[in-house]
């Protein structure tokens, strides 16, 4: 569980870095 929810914490903080960079 705690894996799996850090994947996603590590995903969404991916997308949002690429959106305010590109």
């Amino acid at each position: 569980m705690l894996y799996s929810y850090n994947g996603m914490y590590s995903i969404t903080t991916m997308m949002v870095l690429k959106r305010i960079l590109i």
